[in-house]
């Protein structure tokens, strides 16, 4: 976990606690509050001063023994909160922001052979995992490093010894293989990226939009078998303020070669097409082979009957207070090989590029 440690660290300020709580001064906030407290004063004064601190301030062995201990139980937490971050990265290789809770439940069971099944079930007793649209259980880095720190309270020893256990533990139950590696540090910079573009874009969602289709281009080149894909964007318009039927998708962005036959396309509830499904369900709708499915709404009537052919998935994107306004789309109908199938990784890929759509 060394390197995501070290990666963390460059990300963000330190989380390691300084040497003394909040109830105590170090050097340089001493020496500030002093000087506001002198001002101007002549010498003689800060003489004063110093020489009444020196001999009032006192600080008891009890004290400094239990500031002491306050310390180390700040730095302690402090690292493990930093290591259970690490873990959590590693884990979430494709940077979903999310962990199934049943697949961490089901690495924690074969902890020590089963033998601690018993605290590992106390231990998430206070744990209220997230529960996504999609319907399935997850655990968020904050409820992750919860829900290990309060199993390691239950276990039996010394907390400190226990933690490592578990962390080596974890970390070799979910060890990478070189290019599932090489593939998690691709896309954290592409979803890097289009964060840095959502952060100072200025609200021109155009730009947003861009480095998003250009993320999926990269992806689907480098880690999709380089098959073509397609995408687009639409996002529901009312044409009658407050009836639900009423609703369209507009379609706001689109990738180049489709531009002629979707962009400023709206899609009505009475089209084919299963956009309406995920926007209604707020769950992504995957059609593994268009050319089966039977209700699939092709904008380009140029394309020949014998080549619509590929993959399509359509996610709803969802705004931080849970709301469906729009939908993402890609298909993969460009493809002419038969391997145009989108896999699991791909589409977990997608739903965390839909994320940063708002």
């Amino acid at each position: 976990l060394y390197n995501i440690i070290s990666d963390i660290n460059t990300r963000a300020p330190s989380r390691i606690p300084s040497a003394f709580n909040g109830k105590a001064l170090n050097l340089p906030q001493f020496v500030q509050l002093m000087e506001t407290f002198v001002g101007d004063a002549p010498l003689a004064a800060v003489e004063k001063v110093t020489s009444f601190m020196q001999k009032e301030y006192v600080e008891t062995e009890e004290e400094r023994i239990a500031l002491l201990a306050k310390v180390h139980q700040d730095a302690l937490l402090a690292r493990q909160k930093l290591v259970l971050q690490a873990l959590f990265e590693k884990w979430d290789n494709d940077g979903s922001g999310f962990l199934e809770l049943e697949e961490v439940d089901g690495v924690l069971t074969k902890y020590k052979e089963g033998m601690e099944s018993e605290a590992m079930a106390k231990g998430r007793e206070n744990l209220n995992s997230s529960k996504s649209q999609e319907g399935s259980r997850k655990l968020s880095a904050s409820e992750f490093t919860r829900y290990i720190l309060g199993v390691i309270h239950e276990l039996p020893g010394p907390e400190e010894e226990v933690f490592e256990y578990v962390i080596e533990f974890l970390t070799s139950s979910v060890e990478r293989t070189q290019a599932d590696k090489l593939r998690g540090a691709s896309r954290r910079k592409w979803l890097q990226h289009i964060q840095t573009v959502a952060e100072t874009s200025g609200g021109r969602l155009d730009s947003v939009y861009k480095a998003v289709f250009q993320a999926l281009y990269k992806d689907a080149e480098a880690h999709g078998n380089n098959k073509k894909i397609s995408a687009n964007i639409g996002l529901l318009e009312q044409n009658s303020p407050g009836e639900r039927w009423n609703e369209v998708l507009r379609y706001v962005a689109c990738t180049s070669e489709d531009a002629l036959y979707v962009l400023n396309k709206t899609l009505n509830r009475d089209m084919k097409g299963v956009s309406f499904a995920a926007v209604d369900s707020g769950i992504p709708q995957h059609v593994p082979r268009v050319q089966y499915h039977g209700n699939i709404q092709f904008w380009n009537k140029d394309r020949l009957e014998e080549d619509r052919k590929g993959s399509l998935i359509v996610l709803p994107l969802i705004d931080a207070q849970q709301r469906v306004f729009g939908t993402l789309s890609i298909d993969t109908l460009r493809e002419p090989r038969d391997r145009n199938i989108f896999l699991s990784h791909e589409i977990s890929f997608y739903q965390v590029c839909r994320n940063d759509i708002y």
